[in-house]
């Protein structure tokens, strides 16, 4: 190959790589805004909830932690943008987590969008994980809030905890009206809704992505009328 023509495949190639860092950051910075988004509603939920505790300063205290914990998790959030730029890897980040812990801090989050949906906790005593857990906790609020929609706030919600062939595991089950074959084999799609208008397409899409960037997996049972669960399984530390 000539020098002209070598100088020109490394052009092209430098481009492709540059096309492909700005689509990723696209997709990317898209899936965090969806993640910010779920995270700042409830936000101003519970701003309503201290104007109305007003007058009882333990009750305000209590609400002004839970807020700065959502503020926490939003921060972390934001960081992933930084190691993206920064190159590095974001599994380095992972540690030892709990996923009862990390499912009833979902839980802290998403109740203000719960509605008159119940929820029902069947916490078992799964082992230790290595995972981000602010990644861990918008995974579980991302599928908490799919399965809100799905019940359109009748309806109930189950998030159980077991051990499950040696690793942990975490399901968030509906009983609402299940999904068609058809819709089950695009759901993972990024940016497909059934949602209209008022869907981003990007909940499940980031459920599946922190499963596999964290050696886990996603499975999901779904029939229509028999409702739908979502399992996380990732493998001990």
């Amino acid at each position: 190959m000539g020098g002209k023509a070598f100088d020109d495949l490394r052009i092209s190639q430098d481009a492709l790589v540059r096309t492909e860092k700005f689509r990723a950051l696209g997709q990317m910075s898209a899936g965090i805004a969806h993640d910010l988004k779920n995270l700042l509603n409830p936000l101003l939920l519970y701003t309503e909830l201290i104007r109305d505790a007003a007058g009882n300063r333990d009750e305000v205290l209590s609400i002004a932690e839970r807020v700065e914990r959502i503020l926490t998790r939003g921060l972390e959030t934001v960081e992933r943008l930084r190691d993206f730029s920064r190159q590095s890897d974001e599994d380095t980040e992972a540690v030892p987590t709990d996923l009862n812990s990390i499912v009833h801090e979902a839980v802290e989050i998403s109740r203000p969008r719960l509605g008159n949906t119940k929820l029902v906790l069947q916490l078992g005593t799964p082992p230790e994980i290595l995972v981000r857990p602010a990644d861990c906790v918008t995974a579980i609020i991302n599928l908490v809030f799919n399965a809100v929609d799905a019940l359109g706030d009748k309806g109930q919600i189950t998030i159980r905890t077991a051990v499950s062939n040696g690793g942990g595991l975490v399901a968030v089950s509906d009983n609402g009206p299940g999904m068609s074959r058809e819709v089950k084999n695009r759901i993972l799609e990024p940016f497909f809704t059934t949602k209209g208008d008022s869907g981003t397409g990007l909940g499940l899409p980031i459920v599946y992505a922190f499963t596999k960037r964290h050696g886990g997996r996603l499975e999901i049972d779904s029939e229509p009328g028999h409702g739908a669960t979502f399992k996380m399984w990732f493998p001990a530390k």
